[in-house]
């Protein structure tokens, strides 16, 4: 009896018969076999397992089978959602080299290189993508707003009307224009686009600030405010991360005292210390000293406030890009008293992140979580200061746990968790049930437009930044930070203690 086995999977076996050979056949077969069937296991797991095993499975499926460029792809987003952006630029650059006639890896190449920061790469993959997809109007707009993050704003309006020309419904190529076009000056024919923009994408919050801005700056007042309303009815927190814009509405508002408007209603991002005089706490009258540095030496409050927390003992502190924006100067403040000089070392060109550093030393530092990754599930301690001139002058403790680990629409950057968090929160440490750091925490959902859309209220649905991000940007900017793997479980009023001797307030004067 002849038994063979196909030449892609080996040698002939002949001169066997019976169940000996049939035995023998079976153990050839399966041994021809196994590298196959451990790639798709891979692969399988590669898709399903979660973020920190994933990185793992997904290798496996790449060294088992390094030209399947769906595993590749998985890899590069594993990685991505570790928080390991420049090994996701690694792994999608290895496919675009694989497949170079493909847009979407093209554009999978300048997404990755865009959130990495590497701006003049993402522009030249973004083109490429450009070169592969000419009639895709996304594929201009976004080479169009890279152009404006470089200055290059001619070009950037080139790209942008290109857009329009391919896709005249779309907003976003109306909006892009608007913003172009008010960097060159040309402010009546910005706030057209802007007004075309508003049309096509009523939703919108960021056009019709856009639009009040430009309505403002030529002198239209009652558009200016028309405008701003129509933002605070899409957005109710428009405002929280634009406290000059919300000082300019105030202005003009304050003019039209007759007028009906929409009152912005605070949300969590970086919070507006003052809403009234009155609410704000009072603050010493006389100058004091810390115990390691000056305090900042004005006697008004903070145009703005959010929070931090410290990483190192020379005053390094991570915070949100947003909370810092546009501030003149910054004060780092660890309770009523006691307020040390900040200056910003670097903020994220994509992630929501900014490093300070105070002008004092510290002997409590925050550790960031390394070894296995966290899970929906497990529990976890927020650590804030949330609405600062309302509640108490000291870090606040939450208590909750992790929903998801992605965002909205998916984010791998975001992870999703239920410990309730306030205007201010934001840029305070997200802690494990060891006391390490896993997050930053960057905003909650708006649960008055959610119940719109949908219906339902939400309840308790916050997010943070996954710490890996944070942890690659100080990777990026040389900067030594502690780390700890997950150790023994405390209580969470144990986990609040060391938060609160880490966690500081991020005052922002402008």
């Amino acid at each position: 009896m002849r038994w063979t086995i196909q030449p892609q999977w080996g040698r002939r076996l002949e001169g066997r018969s019976g169940l000996a050979g049939q035995v023998a056949a079976t153990v050839l077969i399966a041994c021809a076999l196994a590298p196959a069937l451990g790639a798709q296991d891979a692969a399988r797991r590669c898709l399903v397992d979660p973020p920190d095993r994933a990185v793992a499975s997904c290798r496996d499926a790449v060294r088992l089978s390094p030209d399947d460029l769906v595993a590749r792809r998985s890899l590069a987003t594993a990685l991505a959602a570790r928080g390991d952006t420049l090994g996701a630029v690694d792994e999608f650059r290895e496919i675009t080299r694989r497949d170079p006639t493909s847009a979407q890896a093209q554009l999978d190449l300048a997404t990755a290189l865009d959130r990495a920061g590497r701006s003049d790469d993402a522009l030249r993959a973004y083109r490429r993508y450009l070169e592969l997809d000419p009639s895709e109007p996304r594929a201009h707009e976004l080479v169009g707003w890279l152009l404006l993050q470089k200055a290059r704003v001619a070009e950037a309006l080139a790209e942008f009307r290109a857009a329009q020309r391919l896709a005249p419904h779309r907003g976003a190529a109306y909006h892009g224009a608007g913003i172009a076009l008010v960097a060159l000056g040309r402010r009546e024919e910005a706030l057209r686009s802007l007004n075309e923009a508003g049309r096509l994408s009523p939703e919108d919050a960021a056009i019709w600030g856009e639009t009040a801005v430009t309505s403002a700056d030529l002198g239209r007042d009652a558009d200016a405010l028309s405008a701003w309303d129509r933002a605070l009815r899409v957005d109710p927190s428009y405002f929280d991360r634009r406290p000059a814009e919300r000082k300019r509405w105030a202005t003009l508002s304050a003019k039209a005292p007759s007028r009906v408007v929409i009152t912005p209603s605070p949300q969590p991002s970086a919070s507006v210390a003052r809403s009234t005089p009155t609410r704000e706490a009072p603050r010493s009258s006389s100058p004091a000293r810390g115990p390691t540095g000056p305090l900042l030496g004005r006697r008004d409050g903070p145009d703005a406030s959010g929070s931090g927390f410290i990483i190192t003992t020379d005053g390094h502190i991570v915070t949100n890009r947003h909370v810092v924006s546009g501030c003149q100067s910054v004060g780092i403040r660890a309770d009523s008293s006691t307020t040390w000089r900040a200056k910003v070392v670097a903020v994220h060109p994509r992630d929501d992140l900014a490093v300070l550093q105070a002008d004092g030393s510290f002997g409590n530092v925050a550790a960031f979580r390394v070894g296995s990754g966290i899970r929906p599930g497990d529990d976890i301690v927020a650590v804030g200061f949330p609405l600062a001139g309302l509640l108490a002058d000291e870090p606040s403790v939450t208590t909750g746990s992790v929903s998801a680990l992605a965002g909205i629409h998916n984010d791998p950057s975001i992870l999703q968790m239920s410990a309730p968090v306030q205007q201010g929160s934001s840029g305070g440490p997200l802690f494990d049930a060891s006391g390490n750091v896993v997050g930053v925490v960057v905003t909650k959902l708006n649960a008055r437009i959610v119940a719109e859309e949908t219906g339902d209220m939400p309840q308790n649905v916050n997010f943070a930044l996954k710490s890996d991000l944070a942890r690659t940007f100080l990777d990026e900017l040389s900067i030594r930070y502690r780390t700890a793997p997950p150790g023994a479980r405390l209580s969470n009023a144990d986990v609040g203690d060391i938060g609160r001797r880490v966690t500081v307030m991020v005052e922002c004067y402008r």
